[in-house]
């Protein structure tokens, strides 16, 4: 969470409510990606760290590799 504090995210309010009240989902989202025309069996993914609202759960995602984490141990230390 200091990470994103530092980038100035967690003092955003909250689009649908206003709320300033959110919390970090302890697990990683994973948006499927996959390439026009080609194989639809064949995609990759980007890693996201989740925040929600504590008062109406609107959902925010930031990408882990914008954010430069890249590992597991850096997501969890």
């Amino acid at each position: 969470m200091k990470l994103l504090t530092e980038k100035g995210i967690s003092s955003a309010k909250c689009p649908m409510c206003g709320n300033d009240n959110f919390s970090l989902v302890d697990s990683l989202s994973v948006h499927t990606l996959y390439k026009m025309l080609s194989n639809i069996s064949r995609s990759c993914g980007i890693l996201c760290i989740v925040l929600y609202c504590y008062n109406c759960g609107f959902m925010s995602e930031y990408s882990i590799y914008a954010l430069g984490l890249f590992n597991e141990a850096e997501i969890n230390g």
